[in-house]
């Protein structure tokens, strides 16, 4: 009820303003009163944004709110975490220029990112920035770097670690809705990046069509996915056996991309862009619950993030190595948690690419 009454606001706000600004323009021509018109229209988008948490945690990358906190004071939170050791590494206590609360501070990172939990007025923050907004000197925080002997890391590994580097926020959100629900802080292993595995796409030119390869981090090939022009239908093939194993068509009479997912014939999903001013959603209803593949607004190299039932299971990137083949076609990577999901992770990576490229060439 409070969540509703919330968006009824906004949305009174924002249709107020909007009647404000089209009054005081075509009856005063003010140019001052149209500019207040347009901040109180932001604030109701903010306000129907911010009402739960689900519409505030969609619409945001970098930062995730949790309002039900149980009481739960900032020393009790960081004494349940501080000896907890986590692929983020051990948790200590910082304060960011932005704020004036404590802060569990997990990083710096390889790419000197860190990671911020804190409550305000009784809500769990997460947010991910970089060093220079620590209130602490560098070298201090630098004691805290995440370190290891990246020599003895699998490329699967090294890849994995930069990708889910981005998305820690991610990571921490999940573990901290489980650990106020529960009272229990408990890092889930099922998202650690040390056993995620990487797949990598290479788009190969053709007259006639578009074809990718999906291979491991080995470069061993594993898939070949094989479209004809119009593109109207792409074909998943073993590598090994060159046995159809994943179809995907596209349905045109559509506004929004559609696209059916069968595996071996068999119609497991559609694939389906939702309406969102502000990013690119895909939603898939499957046996398995529902896949969501959102865009990241704030990480750079396309990159999108995928749930399934909410909870991430992997992430999508373009490659950002400058060679001549990434700079000229469209050639992604992904992880995911679970091997299970790499067909349809795949398949989401290819969908991903074309409407990218469909987007950029203003194709319907």
């Amino acid at each position: 009820m409070k969540t509703f009454l919330k968006k009824l606001l906004g949305w009174a706000i924002v249709a107020v303003s909007i009647c404000f600004i089209i009054w005081i323009f075509f009856s005063y021509e003010s140019i001052i009163g149209v500019f207040v018109g347009t901040v109180v229209l932001i604030l109701g988008v903010t306000v129907i944004h911010g009402a739960s948490d689900e519409d505030y945690n969609s619409n945001l990358t970098k930062i995730k709110r949790i309002s039900e906190t149980h009481g739960i004071t900032f020393e009790k939170m960081y004494n349940d975490f501080k000896n907890l050791d986590t692929p983020l590494g051990k948790p200590w206590i910082g304060r960011a220029a932005w704020n004036v609360k404590q802060s569990m501070v997990y990083g710096p990172f390889k790419d000197n990112d860190l990671v911020y939990v804190y409550l305000k007025r009784g809500k769990c923050y997460i947010s991910g920035t970089g060093m220079e907004d620590l209130k602490i000197n560098t070298p201090e925080v630098q004691a805290h770097k995440l370190t290891f002997d990246e020599s003895e890391l699998s490329k699967n590994q090294l890849v994995c670690f930069h990708l889910m580097n981005n998305l820690s926020v991610a990571q921490m959100h999940t573990i901290m809705q489980d650990y106020f629900k529960t009272g229990k802080a408990i890092w889930n292993d099922n998202i650690s990046w040390k056993d995620a595995k990487a797949y990598a796409f290479t788009e190969e030119f053709k007259l006639t069509g578009q074809d990718f390869r999906m291979t491991d981090m080995d470069n061993n090939e594993l898939y070949k996915i094989k479209g004809t022009y119009p593109l109207k239908t792409l074909y998943f093939y073993d590598s090994k056996n060159q046995k159809e194993v994943f179809k995907v068509e596209k349905k045109i009479l559509h506004v929004l991309p559609h696209y059916d997912f069968y595996d071996e014939n068999k119609l497991i999903g559609n694939f389906e862009q939702k309406a969102n001013i502000s990013r690119d959603v895909f939603k898939m209803e499957t046996e398995m619950g529902l896949f969501e593949v959102k865009q990241d607004l704030d990480n750079f190299g396309a990159g999108h993030t995928v749930y399934l039932n909410g909870k991430m299971i992997g992430a999508i990137a373009k490659r950002l190595n400058l060679s001549l083949q990434n700079l000229i076609f469209d050639n992604f990577i992904f992880w995911t948690i679970d091997n299970r999901y790499r067909l349809l992770m795949a398949a989401f990576t290819v969908m991903i690419a074309r409407e990218i490229v469909r987007d950029r060439n203003g194709i319907a």
